[in-house]
This record gives structure tokens, C-alpha cells and sequence, in this order.
């Protein structure tokens, strides 16, 4: 039981490290459209644009929260009965 935990976790953690290039990807085709400077590539950091992909984080984040909060108001617990 223990090892599957952790590859579990192992799977989670990697799949979330795919998800965030997918993420930065995404990021970099759509700002680097119609002939601007995508937000995280330039010459130097300094050039990136780390504030305006750090809000579109916090901003996923926060719909990731209300997405949580719409389905636990929804939940109602079931009783499985008096165990004795």
C-alpha cells in the first residue's frame, strides 16, 4: 500500500510538472502572437514579464477555488448507519 501511495504521488507531482510547461507554452504562443514579445522569453529576465504571468496564476488559482467551493456547497453527507 505504501509504494503505490507514492508512485501515486510520484505521478501526481509529474503530471503537474507537465501541466505547468503546457501552461508556460500556452502562455508564451498566445502573448507572442501578432508580432509582440511572448512574456516569459527575452534577451535578458529582466525583459521577461513574470508580474503579468504570476496574475494569470493567481487568477487560475482563484477560479480553481471557486470551481472547489461551487462542488463542497453541493455535497451533502450520507450517514453509512450506527456502528455498534
Amino acid at each position: 500500500m505504501r509504494s503505490l501511495a507514492t508512485s501515486l504521488s510520484w505521478a501526481s507531482l509529474a503530471m503537474g510538472y507537465y501541466l505547468s510547461s503546457v501552461i508556460v507554452s500556452i502562455v508564451n504562443r498566445i502573448t507572442g502572437s501578432s508580432g509582440n514579445t511572448p512574456w516569459l522569453r527575452g534577451e535578458r529576465i529582466n525583459h521577461y514579464k513574470l508580474d503579468y504571468f504570476y496574475w494569470l496564476m493567481c487568477v487560475l488559482s482563484a477560479a480553481n477555488f471557486l470551481h472547489y467551493l461551487f462542488w463542497a456547497m453541493r455535497y451533502k453527507y450520507r450517514s453509512t448507519g450506527s456502528r455498534s
